[in-house]
């Protein structure tokens, strides 16, 4: 397969990822009347995603070097459709900050990979490009999340607009089998 075309599906995936990163802080406030919490235990939703991913970088480049780059995306992939619907479905406090957790571990077991990709897969003089547009997808996912899921929210209610995400996930993770 074209690597410019996986390197594009690959940007989507971290478009969605992105988007889970920073949901929580859109709907904060949604988020915070559905599980009780004031808004530091709000805040610990959004913690928790960048928690997991701060332990997970390591050794998922350890991983990645070891077992190359396909697989554990593949698996990070499945993970953030499995755990975004936990998220959504969920109306206990800890779970979902579980949930969170493992989506921010599951960032890493795509970005990770993805420049290890990246780096294997392209000559020098195309590796910062090829960068460049999955850092667009990192850019993009945060746009979406600030400015579509508050639209989707109006919509769908709160577990509406967080199982967009996973469906969303799940198109793109198709995306990702044949790459």
């Amino acid at each position: 397969m074209d690597r410019w075309f996986t390197i594009l599906v690959l940007c989507l995936v971290v478009v969605l990822h992105n988007a889970q990163r920073l949901a929580p802080v859109v709907l904060l406030t949604e988020l915070c009347l559905r599980f009780n919490v004031a808004y530091i235990g709000g805040g610990n939703l959004f913690s928790a995603f960048l928690f997991g991913t701060a332990l997970a970088n390591i050794p998922v480049g350890i991983l990645a070097d070891r077992y190359g780059s396909k697989g554990l995306i593949a698996t990070g992939a499945v993970l953030g459709l499995l755990l975004s619907a936990i998220f959504a479905l969920t109306n206990n406090y800890w779970i979902a900050v579980a949930a969170r957790f493992g989506l921010g571990a599951g960032s890493s077991l795509l970005f990770v990979p993805t420049l290890r990709y990246i780096v294997f897969s392209f000559p020098k003089d195309q590796r910062g490009l090829a960068m460049g547009f999955v850092q667009v997808g990192t850019a993009v996912g945060m746009i979406f999340s600030l400015t579509i899921l508050p639209f989707f929210f109006k919509r769908f209610d709160l577990i509406g607009t967080f199982l967009v995400l996973p469906v969303l996930s799940f198109v793109v993770f198709g995306s990702v089998l044949f790459c």
